[in-house]
């Protein structure tokens, strides 16, 4: 009671307040105090980065491209689960990079001297430089090895969010982000890394999910986190935190990485683009892109549409972000779990279900035009199916170009950032001009867009790789057709069966070997080809695999009964030569998958 005598209580408070807004304003005043000699330190740093990038190139024109260090061993096993982490962790600061300081743009532009076109501008210029030196990036990975390229973007990003932070002018500022989006270019390399060490299309299709949910979560937290660090300290800050963020990830990255590309001859440049600019795969990029566009669409314009045209606050706006992120996520686990077919077979439910959120966002912006909620329910259906229409469609891109997964990579990256980029400011023009039902249609428009995209153009008429492995069994198999539909298996299990228990036979015929002397597995290998054993063999420790369209889940059976050892000593047999010991052997079993 004493105290409250002889001070007010709201008053004590205020003057704490005070007090504290001064400490604060004093660091910030010492902070400035020491800015011109940063800024000066990272005007030298950013002149001597772009002079050795220069300096470099002319190396690797004179002296050609190094030779790529060997494949490590632990490639061909497995790829930890750290690993994977560490991968996402990158991918989704690369994201964060730009993310984190969209908040503090009107501040920045005080700041740095600058024009809030000026500001803009670095933020959509970082899509396209990443775009374009991703397609250098993957390529050199795919040529000199992805442990020398990956370490690289990641120490360039430490030294350009370092020189970010300590620039004075909106000129350096944005010579830097220069310097991040080539860090950047990083991405394309990520996803080859992933064509590495998986080369399974269902297991690849799960890594990837994991990566995109990593991602959407940094791009959600992203804001909230560069703004608290603004309000606290400056919008600075957050910069100085990724410079060390980024030189953790690339000391870790030294120490514990290995070469994980392949050791085969790449071919040229031009090759690999003529490979990926088959009309099929171009059909699966012009997808990719017709996703994101919509993605894109709603997250540079949906705050606006709902505080500007509708009213609403900022927190409304940040919970609408928020739902968005949480139906791609939620999307993408719900995929995860429950998709059994092929991935081909998830590809064309998930494009369909697309083409069918995207009608009925249209739908219910004729039906109620201009209502926020209309606007937000159809979103929200977009959103729960984009990942894994995006997802899928990535791994089936991927899937013949293991050979030059980096260019691959690079040639997707691009597709899903400039065009969509450029779809999305098309937009934003649109509601400004023409008005939110113009806008609401377009976003719709590119949903739908991507469905008819893949179905006219790759679901309809798949790529003959796609299909060549089935076509094969079945045609050696064609009774296999009744037999998978009337016992409800697929005919190509039922036709993998077949080839299964043909070895098994084969292999457990002993009188075989009475008179002549050759083992039992030999003659195995001599009815069926090394690559149909180890197709038979890829699957063996996933019993969720049976009864599946690709052949291989047969092995599962195998296993179960007792054969794994056998099908190991045919595939070790298979190296034999046609004739041994004088005996050549009839090949009246069809060579599958020669």
């Amino acid at each position: 009671m004493a105290f409250a005598e002889y001070c007010d209580v709201l008053s004590f408070l205020q003057v704490d307040l005070q007090v504290a807004r001064l400490r604060e304003s004093f660091l910030v005043e010492k902070a400035a105090e020491q800015l011109p000699l940063l800024a000066r330190a990272a005007q030298y740093l950013v002149s001597a980065t772009y002079a050795c990038l220069l300096l470099l190139s002319a190396g690797l024109l004179i002296c050609g491209l190094p030779r790529r260090a060997p494949q490590d061993a632990s490639e061909q096993k497995t790829c930890p689960a750290s690993w994977i982490v560490f991968l996402g962790i990158i991918y989704t600061f690369t994201y964060f990079t730009t993310d984190q300081y969209v908040p503090s743009l009107p501040q920045m532009k005080v700041d740095l001297a600058a024009t809030q076109s000026l500001m803009s501008l670095t933020v959509q210029m970082n899509f396209i430089v990443k775009a374009l030196f991703g397609l250098l990036a993957a390529s050199l990975s795919d040529r000199i090895g992805r442990r020398p390229v990956l370490l690289f973007c990641l120490v360039l990003l430490s030294l350009a969010s370092f020189c970010c932070a300590c620039a004075g002018r909106i000129e350096w500022f944005f010579a830097a982000r220069v310097l991040q989006g080539i860090g950047e270019s990083v991405e394309p390399v990520l996803f080859a890394i992933v064509r590495d060490y998986f080369a399974d299309p269902r297991e690849r299709f799960g890594i990837v999910s994991v990566l995109q949910v990593m991602s959407i979560g940094g791009m959600l937290v992203a804001p909230c986190a560069g703004g608290l660090l603004a309000e606290l300290s400056g919008w600075r800050t957050s910069f100085f935190i990724l410079a060390v963020i980024w030189g953790l990830l690339a000391t870790y990255a030294w120490w514990t990485m290995v070469e994980s590309c392949g050791e085969g001859e790449s071919a040229s440049y031009l090759k690999d683009l003529s490979r990926i600019l088959d009309p099929h795969l171009l059909c699966l990029l012009l997808t990719q892109s017709c996703i994101m566009g919509g993605c894109l669409t709603f997250n540079a314009n949906s705050s606006y549409f709902t505080q500007v045209t509708l009213g609403g606050s900022v927190m409304m706006s940040a919970f609408v972000m928020l739902t968005f992120g949480a139906c791609n996520s939620l999307g993408a686990l719900v995929t995860g779990n429950c998709c059994t077919g092929s991935i081909f077979k998830v590809s064309k439910i998930s494009l369909t279900l697309l083409l069918l959120a995207g009608v009925i966002s249209i739908l219910l912006e004729e039906l109620f035009p201009s209502f926020l909620w209309g606007y937000l329910v159809g979103s929200f259906l977009q959103a729960a199916v984009m990942t894994m229409a995006l997802v899928s469609v990535n791994v089936l891109f991927f899937e013949p170009l293991d050979d030059c997964a980096g260019m691959a990579a690079s040639c997707e990256i691009f597709a899903k950032s400039v065009v969509p980029s450029l779809f999305s400011m098309v937009c934003t023009q649109a509601m400004i001009h023409q008005g939110v039902r113009c806008f609401v249609n377009l976003q719709a428009a590119a949903c739908v867009a991507a469905g008819l995209v893949f179905w006219l153009g790759y679901a309809r008429n798949p790529p003959a790789w796609l299909v060549e492995r089935d076509a094969k069994l079945l045609v050696e198999f064609p009774d296999a057709k009744d037999e998978g539909i009337s016992d409800g298996a697929s005919p190509v299990y039922a036709a993998a069966m077949k080839v299964l228990e043909a070895l098994l036979d084969a292999r457990a015929n002993a009188d075989t070997t009475k008179d002549d002397g050759a083992s039992a597995a030999f003659i195995a290998t001599q009815f069926g080809s090394p690559k149909a054993l180890s197709l038979l063999l890829g699957a063996s420790a996933d019993p969720n695999r049976a009864r599946q369209e690709d052949g291989v889940a047969p092995a599962y059976m195998a296993v179960q009964s007792g054969h794994s050892e056998e099908l190991k000593m045919l595939l070790e047999d298979s190296v034999f030569p046609a004739e041994v010991r004088g005996v050549t052997w009839d090949h009246s079993f069809p060579q599958l998958l020669l």
